[in-house]
C-alpha cells in the first residue's frame, strides 16, 4: 500500500541527480569571437580585479584566493556560473564597493566530465550525493586524517578543524538521508538532527576534495548555490578542477597555436 502524500517524510523522498555528463560539445578553437560569445555553453567568472585567464596559472593557490576569489565552498578550483548577472554580483561583492565596474570573464568548457548534482526532476533543486560517493570521500578523508595526525607542524586551527570534521563525517555516515555536497563538505548548515553545523567558507580540506574529484575522473562539478551580497539570487555554479577543459576565446586559441609549434 502506497503512503499518502502527507505521510511521506523527507527521508523517504530522494531526488535523483543528473549525474555524470560531459559539457561543451563544440571545440572552442573552431569558433570565432562572435560564435564564442553566443555559444549556449558560455559561462561567466566574476572576479575582484581584471586578469587574463591562463590554464598554466594555479587557480587553486592561496595567491588566487587572497587576491581574487576568497571562497572555496565546493573545493579549490575555477568557479563560474551560467548567469552573467550572478557573476557580476559576485565581482561586486569581492570588490567591497571600491570599483564601480564588475569584472566578468567569459569562458567555454570543452569535453569536460562533470558531476551534475542538480535534480533530474527539477534542475532548480539540488540532489544529495550518492551513498557510494559519500563512502569514497569518507574513506579518502579518513586515510588523509590518519596520516596527518602525526604532523606536528600543522597550525593548531587546522588540527582542530580537521578533528572536528572527522567527527562530523562519522555522524553524517550514520544519518539519513544522504547529505548534499556542501553539507558533506561542511561548507553549509547540515540541517540534520544530531549533526553539528560547521558552515565553514574555506575549510582546509578543500584541496584534498579537488584532488579527490580529479582522481575519480571528474573535471568539475555542477551545483545550485544561493549567491552572495545584497543582490543575491540562486544560481548554478560550474566549478572546474581541471583547467585543461575550460578557457577563454584567447586561451583556447593560444593553446592551439602552441600545440602547432611543437
Amino acid at each position: 500500500m502506497e503512503p499518502k502524500l502527507e505521510e511521506v517524510t523527507h527521508s523517504e523522498i530522494t531526488l535523483e541527480p543528473m549525474g555524470e555528463r560531459v559539457i561543451g560539445e563544440v571545440d572552442p578553437t573552431t569558433l570565432s569571437a562572435e560564435e564564442f560569445k553566443s555559444s549556449p555553453d558560455l559561462l561567466f567568472h566574476g572576479a575582484m580585479t581584471d586578469f587574463e585567464f591562463s590554464r598554466n596559472f594555479d587557480y587553486r593557490s592561496a595567491e588566487y584566493y587572497e587576491k581574487s576569489d576568497g571562497s572555496q565552498t565546493l573545493g579549490e578550483g575555477f568557479y563560474t556560473t551560467a548567469e552573467r548577472d550572478s557573476a557580476e554580483n559576485y565581482s561586486e561583492v569581492r570588490q567591497i564597493g571600491q570599483v564601480n565596474n564588475p569584472v566578468v570573464v567569459e569562458v567555454l568548457p570543452y569535453q569536460a566530465k562533470v558531476l551534475d548534482l542538480r535534480a533530474k526532476s527539477d534542475p532548480s533543486k539540488t540532489a544529495p550525493v550518492s551513498k557510494e560517493f559519500f563512502e569514497k570521500w569518507y574513506g579518502r578523508f579518513k586515510q588523509y586524517y590518519k596520516e596527518r595526525s602525526s604532523d606536528k607542524n600543522l597550525p593548531w586551527w587546522v588540527t582542530m578543524a580537521e578533528s572536528d570534521y572527522m567527527s562530523y563525517l562519522i555522524k553524517l555516515k550514520e544519518a539519513k538521508p544522504s547529505p548534499d555536497l556542501r553539507v558533506m563538505l561542511g561548507t553549509t548548515h547540515s540541517g540534520m538532527p544530531n549533526v553539528p553545523n560547521l558552515n565553514l567558507p574555506s575549510p582546509p580540506w578543500m584541496k584534498l576534495f579537488s584532488n579527490f574529484m580529479v582522481d575519480e575522473g571528474y573535471d568539475g562539478v555542477v551545483y545550485n548555490e544561493g549567491g552572495e551580497g545584497k543582490n543575491r539570487k540562486n544560481h548554478t555554479s560550474y566549478v572546474f578542477y581541471n583547467l585543461d577543459k575550460v578557457g577563454t576565446h584567447k586561451s583556447w586559441h593560444e593553446s592551439t597555436e602552441a600545440s602547432a609549434l611543437k
